[in-house]
């Protein structure tokens, strides 16, 4: 097949940050509010995305259950989707394509370390018990 039809099932970089991003704010199981935040994949796609990686990574269910999210939420806000710097220009249409409107309960200090994805990745990597 052509490098288009053999690279649909690899997720890209910024896919696989928004994907984490979405799980983030939303929990295991919003699979329509994950794939807005990925913008590219599929209701199933980002299901079927967490089971691969619940396969690997049992805990990832559990961590990103509802009410550990809003337990994370009231510690560390919120975060946006994530834009790859390529993609950010001047023209009109990149800059609504990158907002994704959220709440924030954290302070505004902290705000800008949530944008970098520092909560996500401490998130995604620290398993609770």
């Amino acid at each position: 097949g052509t490098p288009q039809e053999v690279n649909v099932f690899v997720w890209k970089a910024e896919e696989v940050i928004n994907f984490f991003r979405g799980l983030y704010n939303y929990g295991w199981g919003s699979w329509s509010e994950i794939s807005r935040m990925t913008e590219t994949r599929s209701n199933m796609q980002a299901k079927t995305h967490a089971q691969k990686l619940e396969q690997r990574f049992p805990m990832l269910r559990t961590y990103f259950s509802p009410t550990k999210v809003k337990l994370m939420h009231r510690k560390f806000g919120m975060v946006r989707r994530y834009v790859a710097e390529s993609e950010v220009g001047s023209s009109e249409d990149s800059s609504k394509k990158s907002r994704v409107s959220v709440k924030s309960t954290c302070s505004s200090s902290s705000k800008s370390d949530l944008g970098s994805g520092t909560a996500v990745s401490a998130a995604a990597t620290t398993p609770t018990k």
